[in-house]
């Protein structure tokens, strides 16, 4: 399984290839908010992609743990109300995140408010969930010290990944896709997977 950085020639046409041709399954394609045209998706909604016959070239993959989810010292009581690690991790990815921790869940009013795309923060729950989760990603590990120290964020297992993870940056964990592979999808457009 991995994760994947795309582009797309018409993200509306794509979206409406896959219902199509795939009704009712769910699927994400999460808009890179940095870089106009690059879109970041999971193994699952790749495969749709390619049963959709849905032109798009592959340029980045990333190994899914790679991508690390903090839940903190208290997870949530109910864990089936999470989204899918695969969705944190490729919205992670949108905002040039190298990790991400679970801040806050509740059902009422949210204590954050992330003020927009390129925030840090970022809202993200399971379809039909009734539940608020707020998400933390870190840009860099130096993101992620200053994140623990200005909180006081007692985390073991965030600590240990930034003593341990060879990632420091968003660049270190992102690879170019192979050149030469077969192609992403029919048509014009297409690259290598």
């Amino acid at each position: 399984m991995g994760l994947f950085g795309i582009t797309l020639d018409d993200l509306a046409s794509a979206r409406r290839r896959i219902l199509g041709r795939s009704p009712g399954r769910y699927f994400e394609i999460w808009p890179d908010v940095f870089e106009r045209g690059l879109y970041w998706v999971g193994a699952q909604t790749k495969a749709l992609l390619g049963e959709g016959q849905v032109p798009h070239v592959v340029r980045f993959s990333v190994e899914e743990d790679r991508v690390p989810i903090f839940y903190g010292v208290t997870p949530p009581a109910n864990p089936d109300v999470l989204p899918a690690p695969e969705s944190v991790r490729t919205r992670t990815l949108a905002g040039r995140g190298i990790g991400v921790a679970l801040v806050e869940e509740g059902g009422a009013r949210p204590s954050i408010e992330p003020a927009g795309p390129e925030d840090a923060y970022f809202y993200l729950t399971r379809p039909g969930a009734n539940r608020y989760f707020i998400w933390r990603l870190f840009r860099s590990k130096e993101d992620a010290r200053t994140y623990l120290r200005k909180h006081r964020v007692a985390d073991g297992a965030l600590e240990a990944w930034l003593v341990a993870s060879e990632i420091s940056q968003f660049a270190d964990l992102v690879r170019p896709a192979a050149a030469g592979g077969p192609p992403a999808g029919p048509g014009p457009g297409s690259g290598g997977a």
